[in-house]
């Protein structure tokens, strides 16, 4: 049974070669080799980003920042370093840097730009009316490391190879999901596993690059779309930090992605809230969770001047169906007080594979 309540609605290096801050790393081969040149922490960081995912990994980065602060402080007021579980570990970032989309004339600035303005940090704007990524030119810097966490666009080639390193946070289980909305996507198919994957940036195409760790969770059959992305971007920016404590050997032993188990996760849209209730409860069930806060709707049919119409109906709760199954939904003794709502009741297929859906009351 699923119940409800429903309401009317019209990533070639450029290596500084000043700095000491590099290892040298080269591999086994039938054939000499260019040695592979790492950079060590503290890394200079080139952030891209730009939703409220990619916010909690900034900012994360700041702390790294802030921790280093405060261990200069602490060696300048002691000549020691005072241990705390706040800097138990050495810092990991020296700056960080910002990329990020430039917002139009009266639309609001991206979460990314916000926190960057707020926490002081140099911005690099992308200028979408001037071709976007296609015409950006990479800052003089200098860069250790490229961190992009739910960026949008694709960084060309020759951005991707003059860094040292570039990573890449994608929330989820790559080669699973790979696309622009990996945590709807998640929800829709009703996956009861997922994860976070960092992976190097891919010169060519989205998502698509060596993997160099991930983490796996459990998803909850009851999580809606707003605390799973919640939970996800914590979760990711800690695998950030710990694949920058790590990188060198992240890096040297990162594996490809196999192209068995491709899936795509491409971009929502408004339409893919239109609930039909034809379908099975659980498909329902993981529409509404991933995307209620887009906006589920359905319509009902009603009369307007003796001729069919269907009236557009946004749903605004849906009771999960695994602690609905054995209730029955009973009217109420009086007329609800609210104006436009009413309860529904959809049963399980019946024994000659009918499907009922019984309005209880309208008003």
């Amino acid at each position: 049974m699923l119940r409800g309540t429903l309401v009317r609605r019209a990533s070639s290096f450029l290596i500084q070669q000043s700095s000491l801050r590099y290892t040298t790393r080269r591999f086994c081969s039938s054939f000499p080799s260019p040695p592979i040149v790492l950079p060590r922490p503290p890394f200079n960081v080139l952030f891209f980003g730009t939703d409220d995912i990619a916010r909690i990994t900034l900012e994360a980065l700041h702390e790294e920042i802030r921790k280093g602060s405060n261990e200069t402080n602490n060696i300048d007021n002691s000549n020691s370093i005072v241990s705390s579980s706040s800097s138990s570990l050495p810092s990991l970032v020296k700056s960080v840097e910002v990329v990020c989309p430039d917002n139009l004339a009266n639309t609001p600035p991206c979460p990314v730009k916000k926190t960057a303005k707020k926490l002081g940090l140099k911005m690099h704007l992308v200028d979408k009316s001037a071709g976007g990524m296609k015409g950006w030119r990479l800052p003089s810097g200098p860069y250790d490391v490229g961190v992009v966490v739910s960026f949008g666009h694709l960084i060309p080639r020759r951005v991707v190879e003059a860094l040292p390193a570039t990573l890449n946070m994608h929330p989820s289980l790559l080669p699973k999901h790979r696309g622009a909305a990996p945590l709807y996507h998640t929800l829709l198919q009703g996956d009861e596993e997922s994860g976070i994957s960092v992976i190097e940036l891919h010169p060519r195409r989205f998502d698509a690059g060596r993997i160099l760790m991930q983490e796996r969770i459990k998803v909850r059959d009851d999580i809606t779309y707003t605390e799973y992305a919640n939970e996800m971007a914590v979760l990711g920016s800690q695998c950030v930090i710990r694949t920058l404590r790590n990188l060198d050997d992240m890096i040297r032993h990162g594996r490809p992605q196999e192209e068995q188990g491709v899936t795509q996760a491409p971009k929502v849209n408004l339409d893919m809230g239109h609930i039909d209730w034809s379908g099975p409860i659980t498909t329902i069930w993981n529409q509404y969770r991933a995307l209620k806060d887009l906006g589920c709707f359905t319509y009902y049919p009603a009369m307007d001047g003796g001729m069919p119409n269907k009236t557009k109906i946004k749903i605004l709760k849906i009771i999960n169906p695994a602690i609905t199954n054995n209730m029955q939904i009973v009217p109420p003794e009086s007329t609800p007080s609210n104006m436009g709502a009413f309860y529904f009741q959809k049963s399980c297929t019946l024994g000659n594979g009918e499907r009922v859906w019984d309005v209880l009351w309208v008003r």
